[in-house]
């Protein structure tokens, strides 16, 4: 049985309904776990060029010192060739980063050009497991999930076949395995992830529970048998506000008009979460606006009723 401060309460528990009472699963009711999930991508030929490699390797570390200065976790998915340059010239930021306490992943960016690559099923799961293999060989622990692989192609079981736990960073574009009768509106004929790269599911009370999927042919629905978890984001936290690409006040404001209402989610016995995307492609990190965030997450914080969790972390109490 559950014991501790984690763990979910249950008074005037009968035979009767005894058998409708999850009696091991830990909640914190009234908490919302929160990250930002830190894309690792953009540069060209770092896995060539050793001084491109050394420009991004510094500002990812820019970044992640601001999550460190404010006590806040962020989850960095790499694109494998920054894992590749990691390797091949000796600076091991990756397991840097895990060190301090981030959360690590792939970012695969692959599955959206079907038609292009003419890509099989088989060869998109071969990709992404070659790409877990990689990361793996450099960090020399299991990496768990793998971002970027909404595809026409099920990209679920793909994950699964490649030997993945969970998945993060699905947009819009991930609509297009469905059924076609079954794609919002929004997302019915996607023609590429960048066209379609809003949040899915569209309902912000749809998106902060996660759940468990078998297949790419019904992924929305959850699966109590499905092998893959799935973590549904928010966008990236610079065009949420009113659309446009700068980081700015109405980012910010909508981000904690999102935060409020996830809270309102948050006393149904499930892990509650809420986090947001952001892409290091380019050297600029507008750190006066970044304060202005943390800051405005702190009231919460201190609160109790949100807590900085890795991806990792927010799986770990997912499965418990």
């Amino acid at each position: 049985m559950c014991e501790g401060d984690g763990c979910l309460v249950v008074d005037d528990v009968s035979d009767d309904n005894l058998e409708n009472i999850d009696m091991t699963t830990p909640v914190e009711p009234g908490v919302v776990y929160i990250t930002m999930m830190v894309h690792i991508e953009g540069w060209t030929n770092e896995n060539t060029l050793q001084e491109s490699f050394e420009e991004h390797a510094d500002v990812v570390r820019r970044f992640a010192a601001l999550f460190t200065e404010h006590n806040a976790k962020a989850t960095f998915e790499a694109k494998p060739s920054f894992v590749e340059g990691c390797s091949k010239w000796n600076d091991n930021v990756l397991l840097e980063l895990y060190n301090e306490g981030f959360g690590i992943g792939v970012h695969a960016d692959a599955g959206g050009q079907v038609e292009q690559d003419n890509l099989t099923q088989e060869q998109f799961t071969k990709q992404i497991a070659e790409m877990k293999t990689n990361i793996e060989a450099v960090l020399g622990y299991e990496v768990r999930h793998v971002s970027g692989i909404c595809s026409t192609l099920d990209w679920v079981k793909a994950a699964i076949d490649a030997g993945y736990s969970f998945t993060s960073g699905m947009v819009g574009y991930c609509a297009m395995s469905l059924p076609e009768e079954e794609r919002p509106d929004e997302y019915k004929d996607c023609v590429a992830p960048s066209q379609c790269h809003g949040e899915i599911p569209l309902a912000l009370e749809d998106r902060v529970h996660p759940w468990r999927a078998s297949s790419g042919l019904n992924w929305t629905v959850d699966d109590p048998e499905g092998d893959l978890i799935i973590f549904a984001p928010e966008n990236i936290l610079s065009t949420i506000g009113e659309g446009n690409s700068t980081f700015d006040d109405a980012d910010i404001e909508e981000y904690i008009k999102r935060l409020d209402e996830a809270i309102t989610y948050s006393e149904e016995g499930k892990i509650t979460t809420l986090y947001v995307g952001w892409s290091i492609g380019d050297s600029d990190i507008d750190e006066e606006m970044m304060e202005k965030w943390f800051d405005a997450i702190e009231p919460y914080i201190d609160s109790g009723k949100v807590k900085w969790k890795t991806l990792p972390e927010m799986y770990d109490a997912y499965i418990e």
